[in-house]
Formats: C-alpha cells, structure tokens, sequence
C-alpha cells in the first residue's frame, strides 16, 4: 500500500443555493484551474464554474443554452483529466435524449462540443466515466444498460460519434437498477487496452 500525507482544506466557498427541486442531484468536478458545479434547475440543469482562488468565472448558466437542446435535468459533469477537458450531460426534457457537452480546450468557461445520443429507453439516474477511448455511461432502465461512447470522435468535434449499448441482468429484488461506472482519476494510468470497469 502507498501512503499519502493528509492535506486539510484550503479554499471554501458556497455552491449553487437550493431550486426548490428534490432531489438536488448536485454534482461538481475540479480540474488543475477551475471547478465545475451542476445542480437540478426548473429548467434542466444549473452550472456555476470557478476558478481555484473562488472567483464565480460563469454565475449560473442552464445548460441547454449550451447545448441548443431543452434538457430536464439529472446532471453530471466530468473532468476528463487524459484529455485536460471537461464534460457536462443531462437528459432531455422529451423523448429518451442524453445531451452531452465536451469542452473544446481545458477551459469550461469556453466553446463545447454537443452530443444527442437517443438511448431505447430513458436513461433515468445516468452516470458517465472517462476510461481509455470510451465514455461509459450507466443508467437506469428496465435491464441496467452500460452505453460506450467513442471518447476520441468526442474530444475531436466530429459531427458524429458511435454508441454501442450493452444491458446486464436485472436484480430481481432491487427495483432501481443502476450500475456506477469506475472513472480513471489519480496519477497511475490504466494498462493499455484494458476493458473498462
């Protein structure tokens, strides 16, 4: 085992103020400059960004003013520190819709790349993980579904990128089932080709 001296917390400030929405579903991701918060809004998602000192960089933006698309909510940002760039997902407020937003560079208060993927079913209590040239994405459906998502075609722009979905047995005794995929984060990367987890 590897041992690591404790560090104490050096920077507090507050998060976003309650929606009046329950559950809350916050959700926050810090990379090297800034730190990136979600929360449910009446209108889909809520993001607030700040920078390490805790200066408010983005005040409160919802998120389908960057994705173009009317979203409903349970958010989830991702720093994706192989790539330097941050990710920001919700699903839409119609139909069985993930939109997801990739940052174009390592800053989130900039330009992103926007993603539709329509899943079969909806994709209740979704999570996403960076792992090797995929995005895992878990969610709640009938049978628990596990969606890799082309991670470079992502990072790159292309207008289009490729899904494939896979489902695992269902729990009989359990009636929410979903899976929570493992993110890479720390500083020993994952072996080479190794299946995501």
């Amino acid at each position: 085992p590897s041992s690591r001296t404790p560090t104490g917390l050096n920077l507090q400030f507050a998060g976003q103020g309650y929606t009046n929405l329950n559950p809350s579903d916050n959700n926050m991701a810090s990379g090297p400059n800034h730190i990136v918060q979600m929360i449910n809004h009446g209108s889909g998602s809520s993001i607030r960004i700040w920078n390490k000192t805790g200066t408010v960089l983005v005040n409160q933006v919802i998120l389908s003013s960057i994705t173009g698309h009317g979203g409903f909510g349970d958010p989830v940002v991702l720093y994706d520190q192989l790539a330097n760039r941050y990710l920001l997902a919700e699903f839409g407020s119609s139909g069985n819709h993930i939109y997801i937003a990739v940052s174009q560079t390592a800053d989130p208060t900039g330009t992103y790349f926007v993603y539709d993927f329509t899943t079969p079913q909806f994709p209740d209590y979704f999570k996403i993980a960076a792992w090797g040239n995929s995005y895992i994405v878990t969610s709640n459906e009938n049978s628990p579904a596990v969606y890799a998502m082309d991670r470079t075609k992502m990072l790159a722009g292309t207008t289009t990128s490729t899904v494939q979905r896979f489902t695992v047995p269902a729990y009989p005794t359990i009636s929410f089932k979903a899976l929570t995929p493992v993110d890479l984060s720390g500083s020993t990367n994952q072996t080479a080709g190794s299946p995501a987890m």
